[in-house]
C-alpha cells in the first residue's frame, strides 16, 4: 500500500518579450523567489522495511519560445492560481490524500510574522500539527494562523464563484482560503514562506541568501507520517 504524500510548489514563467525592465534589487528578489518552487526535493524513505513516496510537484507555465520564472507586477495574486490548479491535478492525477503547498505567497505573512517563523495554515489540524510538531524537531520556526469562516468571505465575488484576492486585511489567511478552494477529500497544510525563504546575514547553519526553508521541516514531516500518518479531522 502506498503511502504518499505530495509536497506542491509553483513557478510563473512569461516569454522574454513579456518580462519587463528589472532593477538591481528586482533582479535579486527575482532570483531568491524561486526558493518557494525549488524547496520541495523528490526522495524515498524506508521505514521498517517499508518504501513510502515524497513526491515534489512543481508546476512550471510558460508561453512559446524562451521563457524564464517570473514575478508579474500587475498580477500579485498569480501564484495561489497557479497552486490551486497544481492541487487539483494532483488529486486528480496522483489520487493523493496528503498534500502541503509551499511558497512565497505573500507580503502579509512578513508584515504578520516577519522574518522569524513560517506561517502555516490548512483545513485539517491534525495536518498543520504534524507540520508543527515537525518543525519544532528541526527548529525552523512556524506559527499557526487561525482560519475563521469570517475571513473566507472576503473573498466573495458579485460577479463570480469566487475573488483570488480578499484585499489587505489578513492577506495570508484570505490567500490560503482561495487555495482551500480546491483542497476537498484531502488532508491539507499550506505553508506561507515569504518571510523566511531569505536571510540577510549568516546565522548558525544558514547563511546570507536563500535558506531552502522549510526542506528540513518537510523531510521530518515525511518521516513522521511514515510511522504515523495524521487521523482526518475538521479545519482549523
Amino acid at each position: 500500500m502506498t503511502n504518499e504524500t505530495v509536497i506542491a510548489s509553483a513557478a510563473l514563467s512569461v516569454d522574454f518579450a513579456e518580462l519587463y525592465v528589472l532593477d538591481t534589487e528586482d533582479v535579486e528578489a527575482f532570483v531568491l523567489d524561486l526558493n518557494g518552487r525549488e524547496t520541495p526535493p523528490p526522495f524515498y524513505i524506508d521505514v521498517d522495511g517499508r518504501r513510502f513516496t515524497f513526491t515534489a510537484a512543481t508546476f512550471l507555465l510558460s508561453g512559446h519560445g524562451a521563457s524564464l520564472p517570473d514575478h508579474v507586477r500587475a498580477e500579485e495574486a498569480e501564484g495561489r492560481l497557479v497552486l490551486a490548479d497544481a492541487i487539483s491535478w494532483i488529486k486528480a492525477e496522483r489520487g493523493a490524500k496528503r498534500i502541503v503547498d509551499v511558497a512565497t505567497l505573500t507580503g502579509a505573512i512578513v508584515v504578520a510574522l516577519g522574518h522569524v517563523a513560517t506561517g502555516v495554515m490548512g483545513t485539517s489540524q491534525q495536518m498543520v500539527d504534524a507540520v508543527l510538531a515537525a518543525s519544532k524537531a528541526t527548529g525552523e520556526k512556524m506559527w499557526q494562523l487561525p482560519m475563521f469562516e469570517e475571513y473566507k468571505r472576503q473573498n466573495r465575488s458579485d460577479y463570480a464563484d469566487i475573488k483570488n484576492t480578499g484585499g489587505r486585511p489578513a492577506g495570508s489567511i484570505t490567500a490560503a482560503f482561495f487555495i482551500a478552494e480546491f483542497t476537498d477529500g484531502v488532508e491539507w497544510a499550506h505553508l506561507d514562506i515569504a518571510g523566511t525563504f531569505m536571510a540577510e546575514r549568516n546565522k548558525g547553519h544558514v547563511v546570507k541568501g536563500a535558506t531552502g526553508v522549510p526542506t528540513r521541516t518537510l523531510i521530518q514531516l515525511i518521516e513522521d507520517l511514515a510511522v504515523a500518518p495524521p487521523v482526518a479531522g475538521g479545519g482549523c
